[in-house]
Order: structure tokens, then sequence, then C-alpha cells
């Protein structure tokens, strides 16, 4: 919050583009959260009524832009002019690439009904009880667990073979719950479909070229996994990510004028991109 003061957001989808201002905050225990001050179904008396508000607060004036409306060269043009406009940072979801019926289910500790800790701050911090607790739960040799904070994906990972479970263990907690969490329905997931991935790759790659002389200062790529992105399609998706980007403006393996060589780390509670699993070491 306050480390940048605009985004264009490209979702899939149809409709017109919209903008909309909010108005950022922070509590004591440092969650973020938002107010929406002015958008496209907001009426003149509310704007009027929250002007106060934006005086002395960071705003996020947010650019709601549907894919489908870049096909439109006009629009294409006005949003690559304002992008190239002031330095950005390019951030992409791989959730961009997923269509609806393809999404995971939310993760087990926010399933309704369940009986959890709060959720961490962010869920990929580590230390915090909710981690604690299940780490205490999978750790446990018990077997089927019938109640409790996310018990349907706990027992599903006992009783994973010893083969699984070493697979596993080169995963954090939060991701080997989301597995077995998958593994727990007993049907194969429903993948991100070939077709379907090669469309929102073409279009993504269509827009960024028209940025190829006005690279972003950081590519940041969010796996969405705890709700919109399938576990098993991560991989095969961000490898299709990391090569556009290298595709259009040079990738790990090249230099800049400098000399020097962009890198790639990952977030705490993330695990490499060659760790993650794939769907024959669980499905037959």
């Amino acid at each position: 919050a306050g480390l940048v003061d605009r985004v264009f957001w490209i979702r899939p989808g149809w409709g017109s583009p919209e903008d909309s201002v909010l108005k950022l905050g922070q509590d004591r225990s440092g969650s973020f959260s938002e107010e929406l001050l002015n958008g496209p179904f907001n009426t003149l008396e509310h704007q009027s009524a929250t002007a106060r508000k934006a005086a002395d607060a960071p705003l996020l004036r947010v650019h709601d832009i549907p894919d489908q409306s870049l096909a439109v060269p006009v629009e294409k043009k006005a949003l690559l002019d304002r992008v190239r406009a002031e330095p950005y940072i390019l951030d992409i979801d791989l959730d961009f690439f997923v269509e609806d019926e393809a999404a995971p289910e939310r993760p087990p500790w926010l399933a309704s009904g369940s009986d959890c800790p709060a959720a961490c701050r962010r869920w990929p911090e580590l230390a915090c009880p909710l981690w604690e607790e299940m780490e205490a739960k999978v750790s446990s040799a018990s077997g089927f667990l019938s109640s409790g904070c996310a018990s349907s994906a706990v027992s599903v990972y006992r009783r994973l073979s010893l083969e699984q479970q070493e697979r596993l263990s080169v995963l954090h907690l939060p991701e080997q719950l989301i597995l077995a969490n998958q593994l727990s329905t007993g049907t194969r997931p429903v993948r991100v479909e070939q077709q379907q991935m090669a469309r929102q790759a073409s279009r993504l790659r269509a827009f960024l070229a028209g940025l190829k002389d006005h690279p972003p200062v950081l590519v940041t790529v969010a796996r969405s996994m705890d709700a919109f992105t399938g576990i098993f399609d991560v991989p095969t998706l961000e490898r299709t990510v990391l090569e556009l980007v290298q595709e259009v403006w040079g990738g790990h393996e090249d230099e800049d004028e400098d000399g020097h060589a962009p890198c790639v780390s990952y977030a705490e509670g993330t695990s490499e991109l060659e760790n993650m699993p794939a769907e024959h070491d669980f499905y037959p």
C-alpha cells in the first residue's frame, strides 16, 4: 500500500474499461484495507461526501480493463500510451489463463464451516498460530481425522504413501495442504486446456510487445493457487509466463546493457518452480 498509486488490471472477460479510486488503510496488525471512494457505480453525491476522506490518505487508482477490449485498436493504443508515460511494475497473475471450471475450491483453512484459527496476515507467512496447529496435525501419527480445522485435507495427507509424502516435503505447509485438499475430492482436477492457455498467452504477448521499448522495472508473478489456480496447473502456466517475458524483453539468461543478469527470486512461503508437483505423482 502506498508503493504504487495506479493499477491497470487486465482481466479475462468482456465489457468496457472502468476507472475507480480506492482509499488505502492499514490497521495495527499490519493488515491492509481498501475503501471505494469513486467508482463507475457511485453517485455524484457519494463522490462529494467521500472526497474529504481522500485528502490525507494514500489513494490507488484502478483501471479495470477486460482483455477482450484490447482487441479494439483505439482502446489498446490508449492503454499502451498511459503505461509508457511512467515507470511501472508488471504483475502477471496465473489465473489470467484459468477458466472458471478449472479454478480450485477455497483453501481448506478458509472452507465454509471450518474450525480454524484466524488466518495469517499473509497466508504464506509461516510463523503464525494457524500453521502451528496445522503442522502439529499433519505430523501426528493418527490416521483419520473426523473434525477440526482442514480435517479432510489433513486426513488425506496422513494416508499418503511415504514416497508421496517425501515428494511433498519440498513444499511449504500451505502448499502441501492445498494439494492434499485437491486429493480429498477423490477425482482428477479439471485442468486448464491447451487451447485456452495458448489463446490467453497470445493476447498477453500481443499487448506486451507494444511495451518492448519500455520494459517494466520489475516483473512479479502471482500463482494465486489458494483459490484461483489449480496447483497442478502452476508449473505449466508459470513456465509459459517466464518464457513469454523472456521472449519480449529477454530473461534471466541474458544480460542487460550494463552487463547485469536479471534474477528470479521467490516470496516467503513459496516453493521454487522446479519443486512444484506433477499430477502423475499422485494420480494413477
